[in-house]
């Protein structure tokens, strides 16, 4: 299904603020007359990593306070598409973050073959911790890659946002950060990263390709047998960077969501302005978890 809830108008938003995101656990329970209460997963895994099994599902409340006439058709046509709570749809979470695993570069999901590019270390990372990882590239036109949202794509034309804190540990250092897709087509932007100094760099695209879509850093002779300090992976639907979240916490990308009303909440507040609220929730689309688990 490639059914994705819309960006709207000339600056490509999800929402406006006030933006709220819940979160919660779907469990089936069953309380035995004697020994151990059971507990049955509720968690579709068809469309997410396996290990993501876990995670509860979003409950999300879509605002837009200030939209014009244009703008709220838009959100009608598509709501009126989904006939209220009956149809699914997919929603890449503007909270949330794209990449599988923002700060784990020995998951599966990370491609780090490419050069190759070992893992040397931890580093401080730019708020002072030591979430940060020191990558070494151990040839010429090094680079490191991830999947970013469905591996099925489908994502043609939304505007998404790459970044990621990097440090260079040697001067003269160069940066590509963007996206590649399955067919080896690469975006990107280049930039000149000082040496000991945290800097953030970001590349903006409307995606270009419906197929699998991947966040890339390095390639195009920019990284060349140096080593980097590398914080904060994220990709979002923003044309900007925005607030970094960590995932898999904050996993952007919610592959089976309803509206949580058949009412198109509408409010004209004046010519050519008007306010809309649209609940909307995740679920299962998978049958429970009979292993189960006791608790």
């Amino acid at each position: 299904m490639s059914v994705f809830f819309p960006q709207i108008n000339s600056n490509c938003i999800l929402t406006q603020l006030p933006y709220t995101a819940g979160f919660e656990f779907d469990t089936v329970s069953s309380d035995m007359e004697t020994g151990m209460r059971w507990a049955f997963s509720r968690r579709d895994n068809t469309d997410l990593p396996d290990d993501y099994a876990q995670l509860p599902l979003g409950r999300f409340q879509i605002q837009f306070p200030m939209i014009t006439d244009a703008e709220a058709a838009t959100l009608l046509t598509f709501f009126q598409s989904m006939q209220g709570r009956y149809g699914e749809f997919q929603l890449l979470d503007p909270g949330g973050n794209l990449v599988q695993y923002s700060e784990d570069f020995t998951a599966l999901s990370w491609d780090l073959t490419n050069g190759p590019v070992g893992i040397a270390g931890s580093d401080t990372d730019p708020f002072g911790g030591s979430l940060a990882t020191i990558l070494s590239a151990a040839g010429g036109n090094s680079f490191v890659m991830t999947p970013v949202g469905p591996a099925a794509g489908g994502m043609m034309g939304f505007v998404m946002c790459a970044s990621a804190w990097v440090k260079a540990n040697s001067s003269g250092q160069k940066l590509m950060i963007g996206f590649i897709d399955a067919s080896d087509n690469v975006f990107g932007t280049i930039w000149s990263i000082p040496e000991g100094v945290w800097m953030r760099i970001f590349c903006s695209i409307a995606l270009w390709s419906n197929g699998e879509m991947r966040f890339l850093l390095g390639g195009y002779d920019t990284w060349e047998g140096t080593t980097i300090s590398v914080f904060g992976v994220q990709v979002a639907p923003t044309k900007g960077e925005g607030a970094y979240v960590r995932s898999p916490d904050n996993y952007g990308y919610h592959p089976s969501c309803r509206f949580d009303t058949d009412m198109f909440q509408e409010q004209v507040l004046g010519p050519n302005q008007r306010s809309i609220v649209l609940p909307m929730f995740e679920f299962n689309n998978a049958a429970p978890d009979v292993t189960g688990e006791s608790a």
